[in-house]
């Protein structure tokens, strides 16, 4: 599959340290799991290097591009509050606290903890709550509250009046890497700090043994992206409608679209954000649905201005998708269908009038209706960026409201890289 942004290593390696906690002292009893077993101290460090840029707020602002790794200057966010996780046998020990990857800076955080031999599962979490980071016990067995993955209530100015809406989820990062799928790597080092080119294989047994070295595999983006953007018609016989006029009420000057546009020179209709309908509101600590509650999202837009054409994915091995309209992150979606509501704001200095009578006033939001359907693949999927083209060809359908171990080096890798999902086409 293409890839859809340039690919970045984020590096977690291991240098020396002084901080030390007990991995494998638990608050509560692993059954099956002999916490008395060989381990010796584990010292944890990471380092990314990449140029910085300042990640936003998803709940307060509009996502861009950028803050999903799909700019064309190949920067990455930095990651925050990254955790790992060692198990045994299914079972979850204390967590090791990793701190954030600051891009641009090769930042080395020590921690030193013990881990069993016997470790034969990690799990990885990236840029988790803030609240919870700072609150979690490194003493503790391992354990996240859903009300810690649950989204927040939109605060975005444009969202719609009536009803709630929600913000999209953070860009989480996420791995469980099991040693009997090989997916962490062993070495033994032979110097401090040479993690990342030690040389690694396949763990015997699925465990880390005794080795000094753990390279954990595959951490990539929990969630998906959904990325959108939106033009107009201007040859149906939609468009050559006469539905625009000056005076509320007075349609004596009523004029299309088409002659709108000609003689203004610009579309003037601004698309200003996104519904996203049956969103799940909570994950669990694997990033899967929690519970049967779906809620709208708001997206808001992080460019306005129409475009011309169709989006396409970047070509290349730096493929992305530059200058949409619409960025947002997405749980994944699995189902048949999910209806997304296009908001715009009325710029044309007219009112118009719906195909249903509703008259919208200039600066007035309204909203366009898209469905997209399941393919081969799901609609959004973990990972993967389902980029959606939407084409207005009536202004009249729009509507007032929403359609509602051993002394060991452990380090990740992670995967900024987009796959590349379905391409939608939708008329409105």
């Amino acid at each position: 599959m293409r890839k859809q942004i340039t690919k970045s290593a984020l590096l977690m390696a291991v240098m020396a340290g002084a901080l030390t906690f007990n991995a494998c002292k638990n608050e509560e009893p692993n059954p099956g799991v002999d916490l008395n077993g060989p381990k010796t101290n584990v010292t944890v460090g990471m380092t990314l290097a990449k140029k910085a840029s300042a990640p936003k707020k998803m709940a307060k602002s509009a996502i861009s591009g950028n803050d999903l790794n799909m700019n064309d200057d190949g920067t990455i966010q930095d990651v925050k509050n990254v955790v790992i996780v060692p198990m045994v046998k299914g079972a979850k020990l204390q967590p090791i606290k990793l701190g954030t990857y600051v891009s641009g800076t090769t930042t080395t955080h020590y921690r030193t903890a013990t881990i069993l031999q016997t470790t034969d599962e990690f799990r990885v979490y990236g840029n988790m709550p803030e609240k919870w980071y700072n609150e979690m016990d490194t003493n503790a067995v391992f354990s996240i509250a859903a009300s810690y993955l649950t989204i927040a209530e939109s605060v975005e100015t444009n969202k719609p009046t009536v009803g709630t809406y929600y913000a999209p989820h953070p860009l989480y990062y996420y791995v469980d890497a099991l040693g009997s799928t090989n997916g962490f790597q062993v070495a033994q080092g032979l110097t401090p700090g040479d993690w990342e080119t030690a040389s690694y294989g396949n763990p015997a047994n699925g465990q880390v043994g005794d080795n000094n070295r753990v390279k954990i595999k595959g951490v990539n983006y929990a969630v998906g992206a959904l990325v959108a953007g939106v033009r107009a018609a201007l040859t149906t016989e939609a468009a050559d409608k006469d539905m625009f006029y000056s005076v509320t009420g007075v349609e004596d000057d009523a004029c299309s679209w088409n002659e709108l546009v000609t003689n203004g020179g610009t579309q003037q209709m601004d698309i200003t954000g996104v519904v996203i309908a049956g969103q799940t509101k909570t994950f669990t600590e694997t990033f899967t649905r929690s519970g049967s509650e779906v809620v709208p999202v708001y997206a808001a837009a992080n460019n306005v201005t129409m475009k011309d054409a169709a989006l396409n994915f970047e070509t290349g091995s730096s493929a992305k998708v530059l200058n949409a309209n619409i960025y947002s992150t997405v749980a994944p979606e699995d189902g048949q269908t999910v209806l997304l509501n296009f908001q715009f704001q009325n710029k044309t200095g007219k009112y118009f009038k719906t195909n249903d009578g509703v008259e919208v006033a200039p600066d007035g939001y309204f909203y366009l209706q898209a469905s997209i359907s399941k393919t081969d693949k799901d609609i959004f999927a973990a990972d993967f960026t389902t980029l959606v083209n939407g084409k207005v060809t009536d202004w009249g359908k729009a509507s007032s409201t929403v359609v509602e171990s051993t002394e060991v080096e452990i380090g990740i890798e992670i995967d900024t890289d987009w796959q590349q999902g379905t391409v939608y086409e939708v008329e409105m």
